[in-house]
């Protein structure tokens, strides 16, 4: 901040939306940059363009009039009383000296893009030596077309989707030549087809890391 040493510094753990291209001073033009919520392609459509800009502007008024506000709010209980006053928050988010950001640009749509914006996808990953039955179930042998790791995340619960989807998930799995390993924490599902394996827990990096992975269903 202006006559302040304090430095911020936030980070996206997916692509940037729009609201952090506006913080970091990096142009979002809505009239041919594709919202990350949106799902447009590089070229737009006229509609397309007048879909994705309305939404911009719906999620600037819903931030400057809801959401800011609960979150300065939130801010302001969880820290007390401090010297100097905290400002509002959307200042503190002006100011911000760089952004983190888990994409790639390899696999971005172009668009300009500032210094303080900082694309770090994949810093995170690294592989290491799968456990021997992961090893042996992602092997050519057990798995010759390959494998699909199915996981939703520490968010999601899959034990907790309703019977019906769960039964088409299986169908679906059932359907492929390829194996499917399948995170899952419930209870095990009876009568599985052979080439759907379950598992509580996964070391997904090292999965990925896998040349015999196929896909990843999130």
């Amino acid at each position: 901040m202006p006559g302040s040493i304090l430095s911020l510094l936030s980070s996206s753990s997916a692509s940037a939306p729009g609201h952090v291209f506006q913080f970091s001073g990096t142009p979002n033009l809505y009239s041919y940059m594709p919202d990350i919520h949106m799902a447009f392609p590089k070229k737009m459509s006229f509609m397309q363009r007048l879909q994705n800009t309305m939404f911009g502007a719906f999620n600037h008024m819903a931030l400057t009039w809801w959401v800011y506000p609960a979150q300065d709010q939130l801010m302001r209980e969880f820290a007390g009383t401090v010297t100097p006053p905290l400002p509002y928050i959307k200042t503190l988010l002006v100011n911000i000296s760089a952004t983190l950001v888990y994409s790639d640009p390899m696999i971005e749509y172009p668009r300009p893009q500032t210094a303080n914006l900082v694309q770090v996808g994949g810093m995170h990953l690294k592989t290491g030596q799968l456990p021997k039955d992961l090893a042996d179930l992602m092997s050519s042998t057990v798995s010759p077309r390959g494998v699909i790791l199915v996981s939703f995340g520490s968010m999601v619960s899959p034990s907790k989707m309703s019977s019906s989807l769960r039964d088409s998930l299986v169908r679906a799995f059932a359907s492929t030549e390829l194996t499917v390993l399948w995170r899952w924490e419930g209870k095990t599902i009876e009568n599985l087809p052979s080439n759907i394996h379950l598992r509580k827990w996964v070391p997904q990096q090292d999965v990925l890391g896998e040349c015999a992975l196929r896909r990843k269903t999130c």
